[in-house]
């Protein structure tokens, strides 16, 4: 997903949304209502990678069709206002599983080995953001690339491989002059695959499925690499389970994956962890003192989104779901709750699109609601 202003991207693999309107793959939504807007690329198979600029959004994964017949492979430029296809020209030969946008040029990482047509290109390549022609850019990796990132001169890559430049071992990440190609000298050398990225100042964050970097320090699936020399630093939240996503947002890492802990404290499928915060094993007292409700997580969701919440000591609580008029749709959890965090899977059969608001209230007088919006 992607955000824009008031609206929100989705890409995927679907065929209708808001309960019955046709949308193949890729829609686009208002952040506010939940409803679906008339922009339709309208293309017909998954959609995996997505990225945009001031007018323009990127599309990338396996199709061949978009606007209904309009034959354009694995990577598309579409209007952001219309969704009108802009360009089909880069067209790799295989899967685009990774967009990241600079400047004026559009990188793209995956599993092709073929672009425009006759031009190898190894998992990795750039093109001009106006006509989608093919730059010299050409790090050349012997194996997939699942997620980039970008800072200032640096491209940051991450996926499944050995080399890169042709014969140079870089093992699952890796980092690229972003006007050369040519790999620099930063190696965090992980154990195994790299699935997400993401940069803030002086720190890239990688999570995927490891357990050991720069050769032999201890990192299961999370990690935080110093930006300038590849160390590791003493950040280490230690989830038990793959990361398969990373979103940074002021301090804050959102994390997604296939997890139930973070360090020792209970923890599904998403977390968000402070970045100043060395290890979720022992977060910080005011923390632990305070309730707290997270937003629910995927959101827009369908069918199933997960809210979590904190208890600061053992409490009566009241998680409830309401419509926007005020009324009680459902009651996610009532009763007594032991301290630490807790989250509960939302299931929304029965009830249609729209806006919903969930509240968290305890005996004590707390009280705090989220905004959630059901897209089906």
């Amino acid at each position: 997903m992607a955000a824009s202003n008031s609206t929100i991207f989705a890409g995927g693999m679907f065929t209708t949304v808001n309960g019955g309107t046709p949308r193949n793959n890729l829609a686009a939504f208002n952040s506010s209502t939940g409803t679906i807007t008339s922009w339709d690329p309208d293309v017909n198979d998954a959609v995996h990678a997505i990225s945009f600029t001031d007018n323009i959004i990127y599309a990338g994964r396996l199709f061949n069709r978009v606007s209904g017949s309009i034959s354009c492979n694995r990577l598309a430029a579409f209007n952001l206002s219309n969704g009108n296809p802009i360009s089909c020209n880069p067209n790799p030969n295989n899967f685009v599983y990774a967009l990241a946008v600079s400047g004026n040029t559009v990188y793209a990482g995956g599993r092709f080995s073929v672009v425009y047509g006759n031009l190898a290109r190894n998992r990795l390549a750039a093109f001009d953001i106006t006509t989608g022609i093919p730059t010299t850019w050409n790090p050349n990796v012997n194996g997939d690339v699942y997620s980039l990132a970008i800072s200032e001169n640096t491209v940051f890559v991450g996926g499944v491989f050995d080399t890169v430049n042709g014969n140079i071992p870089r093992k699952g990440i890796a980092a690229f002059d972003r006007s050369t190609g040519s790999v620099v000298e930063w190696n965090p050398n992980v154990n195994g695959t790299i699935n997400a990225l993401a940069v803030s100042n002086s720190t890239v964050y990688a999570g995927g499925s490891f357990t050991l970097v720069n050769g032999s320090t201890a990192r299961n699936y999370l990690a935080a690499i110093d930006i300038s020399n590849g160390s590791t630093s003493a950040w280490n939240p230690n989830p038990n389970g793959v990361v398969r996503s990373l979103f940074i947002s002021g301090s804050t890492l959102f994390v997604g994956g296939a997890f139930t802990r973070i360090g020792n404290q209970p923890q599904a499928n998403f977390a968000g962890i402070s970045t100043s915060v060395l290890s979720a094993k022992e977060p910080d007292v005011p923390q632990r003192l305070q309730f707290a409700l997270n937003q629910n997580y995927p959101n827009p969701f369908n069918p199933a989104t997960t809210i979590q919440y904190r208890v600061p000591n053992r409490s009566n609580i009241e998680l409830e779901l309401f419509d926007v008029l005020g009324r009680r749709v459902a009651v996610l959890y009532q009763g007594v709750k032991e301290t630490g965090t807790h989250s509960v899977v939302f299931r929304a059969t029965g009830i249609s699109s729209g806006v919903y608001f969930y509240r968290l209230k305890s005996s004590t007088g707390f009280i705090e609601k989220k905004k959630m919006i059901l897209v089906k």
